[in-house]
This record gives structure tokens, sequence and C-alpha cells, in this order.
């Protein structure tokens, strides 16, 4: 999946960054085989029976992650989402061109098209005031700021109080995804979304090993996909091809 994605993006990121919340052992000592391999440059690991290692507390790494890149831009995904491009070879240049030209953009993103819709932008991307870390690509200087969201409940140690808590449970899990959303809300910034078509996807799984190979597979030979394009969650269920509802 790393490899899929330095495919996707067009070249090797100046700077991979991995945050593994607490993998079973084998999967740790694959890491360190590619960080000794010089195809990860940064990488978080800890013990799988780390407190922090629960589903409710994935923010932690997350946050880890962005605070340990060091880019201008910081190019977030996660390795159970499937990238998919033919052609679109400038895309990663042509974002950063977009984002560094407009003061109102905070993100641009991808995998879902359905939280936060505001309607379409342009023929080629969607608008919304939504950013999915499965893939997002962030200016530092918004993902700093709305950092600071989040700043006091990390000088606890995670113990205080999670500042989205009170939006609810999901909210507070998806801490890094919601100090995005609120800071992109509250200062009125907007995020693009590309649409999708049969030479560009980006999709969520929640899938890992055979499974996930298996997904990936089909998503490469772009088996029974037209109906999964610029639909929301759930759709890594790619052998049903029941209808689904239009985005909203």
């Amino acid at each position: 999946m790393l490899r899929d994605w330095i495919e996707f993006a067009g070249r090797r990121p100046d700077e991979i960054v991995v945050a593994d919340g607490g993998s079973p052992q084998q999967e740790q000592d694959m890491y360190r085989q590619l960080f000794d391999q010089g195809l990860i440059d940064k990488l978080f690991v800890q013990q799988f029976s780390h407190p922090e290692n629960t589903r409710q507390t994935c923010f932690a790494q997350e946050y880890y992650a962005g605070i340990m890149a060091s880019g201008d831009y910081l190019l977030y995904w996660k390795p159970d989402t499937l990238p998919y491009r033919v052609g679109h070879e400038g895309w990663l240049q042509e974002y950063i061109e977009m984002l560094a030209g407009d003061p109102r953009l905070f993100a641009i993103t991808g995998s879902s098209p359905g939280p936060g819709f505001l309607g379409e932008a342009s023929e080629k991307f969607w608008c919304l005031q939504h950013t999915s870390e499965n893939f997002a690509l962030v200016p530092r200087h918004h993902h700093a700021s709305a950092m600071r969201l989040c700043y006091d409940f990390w000088g606890t140690g995670w113990r205080g109080v999670n500042p989205f808590a009170r939006i609810g449970r999901v909210a507070a899990r998806c801490m890094i995804e919601s100090a995005w959303d609120v800071y992109c809300r509250k200062n009125g910034l907007h995020v693009l979304s590309q649409k999708e078509d049969d030479t560009w996807s980006v999709f969520h799984t929640d899938a890992r090993g055979e499974e996930l190979l298996r997904l990936r597979q089909r998503v490469r030979n772009r088996e029974g996909m037209d109906h999964l394009y610029n639909r929301a969650t759930p759709r890594f269920e790619l052998g049903d091809t029941a209808p689904r509802p239009d985005v909203p």
C-alpha cells in the first residue's frame, strides 16, 4: 500500500512518516525493515498493550503523525484506502498550487464526498467543509492552527477532557478531523474533493490483510466500479452492485 501511494503521488514524497498505534510484532517488524531500507523517514511505534492502542484513542497516533512531519504541505493517507489514477500526472503539483493561490482553501481531500457537502465547485471538484484523513493535502500552517484546538488535551497526556466529546463519541475519536472541520467552519474556509471516474478514485475500505489485497486488485482492474464513484460510505463492498444514493 505504501508503494501504491508513492506511485499515485507520482514521485517519492520528500518525507514519509508512519505512525503505528500498536500493531502486532510482525507488522512492526515490517515497518522497521522499510525504515532500514530508507522507504520510511520517520517511524512512530508503540507497544501493542499500550493504553492508547484502542479504537477510541486512535487520535493520539494521528496527532503524532502530523507534528512529526516537517513539510510545508502534509499529504495524509491511510493504508486501508485504495488510490487509483490513469493520467492526472501533475495532480500533486496542481493541488499545491491551488492551495498556495487561494487563502480560503483549507485542504483538498477525497474518499468521502458526503459529510459537509456544499455542492459543485467546478466541473472537476466538489466543495465541502469536511476533510478526510483517509486522503488529504493540507498546508502545514492550516494544520498547525487547527491543532491548537487540541493542545490542552495533549498537554494532559490525553487524560483531560477531549475538546470534541461534547459533540459526540465519533467526533472525539476522530479528533484530528473534528479539529480540521471546526477550524474550517470558524474561519469560513472550504475544502475541495476531486470528482471520481474511471481514471481517478480514492476508496476507503476498513479492510486489512488478504481482504485489503483482494479489494486492491478489484480496484486496479476497475471491476464494477461505476456505482461507487462519488458516493459516501460504505464503499468497501465492491461486490455490491445495488444502487447507491446520489451525493446529498
